[in-house]
């Protein structure tokens, strides 16, 4: 992977994780179900704590212009319990999907820090993916 990409994926998982964790933080509150609650809450540290470690990897200046998340955007909408299941089920997929395709792409020759953090990303985001499937 060129460095600027690899700055360009960094910056934007840091954006999408910190996005993700306001967004389902915030639901808790407002969720109905008491088990839903609990993993809303738990996947918000979750992306939370993801969110701290590729903050650490974004470069502090590569020209970058700040990212937008995306595939976030539709989190909002998200209204009960159902919907808001669903849409952190997604997000969730989608991160572990562009996390094995980065893993896949990354050299180990240049992409040390970032090979171990997405290992790291990888394996708590497949508990999370099992954990709000098992919520359903």
């Amino acid at each position: 992977m060129r460095i600027d990409q690899a700055a360009t994926a960094v910056q934007r998982w840091a954006a999408l994780e910190e996005r993700a964790f306001a967004l389902l933080g915030g639901w808790v509150a407002s969720t109905s179900s008491p088990a839903l609650k609990v993993r809303l809450a738990e996947q918000s540290r979750h992306h939370g704590w993801r969110a701290g470690l590729w903050q650490e990897l974004v470069p502090a200046d590569y020209g970058l212009g700040a990212t937008t998340a995306v595939a976030v955007a539709a989190m909002i909408d998200a209204a009960g319990d159902e919907a808001r299941r669903e849409r952190a089920a997604e997000v969730a997929q989608e991160l572990l999907d562009d996390y094995r395709a980065a893993l896949a792409a990354a050299s180990p020759v240049s992409d040390g820090p970032m090979i171990r953090t997405l290992r790291r990303a990888i394996a708590d985001v497949e508990v999370d993916v099992a954990a709000i499937a098992s919520s359903a």
